[in-house]
């Protein structure tokens, strides 16, 4: 593969190949004039084509936080075959953010702000894939927890992840079903209607991995970018800022009113973001994760994280009696 991108690279976008080498999921190019990434888009060609879309749209806009795909010299902005085409964007250099440091967390709600403060009435030459919005899964993550909690407690030799699911699994699952009690899905489905009537953009995906720190702060990895309330974005961020901050509420409406200094929420926006705010999302996500994910979350990093939910149960519960009111 690595002697197939280098001769595209060469032929199609003139980038004289140093080096190549394994990145993550990506390939790492070396070149005598920068750096750059290749990333990998199996049968997924229209994706490809709405996120080359999008940059051009936001770069319209004034916001260019992201890495640019390049085109060849045929203009696509793809290489390869259609079924596995690949694509080249230049190397953004940064640390990843860590949502437990207060100066890095305050930079990337500036940029998420930023972000879709400018992602908003896009152009509709290229439209993203329909993908389920993040409210409806709610109700079927819990359904799933709740098969998966049944398991454990049948499961005849159980591991340390096993048991400290079962210590409070039944109390996270009466929080997600009083959730249900509070979350005013009316209000929600409408904010959702207009992110799509008016093509408000959400990045879908704000986990720390995807904000670089560097000379800017950069915004990377749009695979599942679409038309969604932008408020989900910002209920995503502050769930895993929550556990980082053992459910500091000042720590919640720091947040809160860092981001709308540059993108101002309503009143509408503000209160889904509290009722959802009851549902232990992290918790959930996580524990589902280890057993049916495994690749991507392993189980040694995912026992110290529902760890930090038993010992820091009072913290939780806390924010949960007191976030309507704030």
């Amino acid at each position: 593969m690595e002697e197939r991108i280098s001769e595209s690279l060469a032929r199609e976008y003139g980038i004289e190949i140093e080096r190549i080498e394994r990145f993550r999921h990506l390939w790492k190019v070396y070149a005598k004039k920068g750096v750059y990434v290749v990333k990998a888009f199996p049968n997924a060609v229209s994706l490809v084509y709405w996120q080359t879309y999008l940059f051009n749209e936001l770069r319209k806009k004034g916001f260019s936080q992201f890495s640019q795909i390049l085109r060849g010299q045929h203009g696509y902005p793809w290489f390869g075959v259609k079924s596995y085409p690949l694509v080249v964007m230049p190397y953004l250099e940064g640390e990843t953010a860590r949502y437990s440091k207060l100066d890095h967390l305050e930079k990337v709600v500036r940029v998420l702000a930023n972000f879709h403060h400018h992602a908003a009435w896009i152009g509709t030459e290229v439209k993203p894939k329909y993908r389920e919005l993040r409210t409806y899964r709610l109700f079927r993550r819990l359904q799933e927890f709740e098969q998966l909690y049944q398991n454990l407690m049948v499961k005849k030799e159980r591991d340390a992840l096993d048991d400290e699911i079962l210590i409070i699994g039944q109390e996270m699952i009466d929080f997600g079903k009083e959730t249900f009690q509070y979350i005013d899905q009316y209000k929600i489905n409408r904010i959702n209607q207009d992110a799509i009537d008016y093509r408000f953009v959400a990045h879908r995906d704000v986990a720390n991995h995807n904000f670089l720190l560097g000379e800017k702060v950069w915004m990377i990895d749009f695979d599942l970018s679409g038309y969604e309330a932008q408020v989900m974005d910002l209920w995503q961020l502050i769930n895993r800022v929550m556990v980082d901050w053992n459910w500091d509420l000042d720590i919640f409406l720091k947040v809160e009113e860092d981001y709308s200094y540059y993108r101002k929420l309503t009143d509408d926006e503000r209160m889904i973001l509290r009722q959802l705010s009851l549902y232990p999302n992290e918790f959930f996500r996580e524990s589902l994760g280890a057993y049916y994910r495994p690749n991507k979350y392993k189980k040694d990093h995912v026992l110290p994280y529902i760890q930090r939910f038993r010992l820091k149960f009072d913290c939780y519960y806390s924010f949960r009696e007191k976030i309507l009111r704030a």
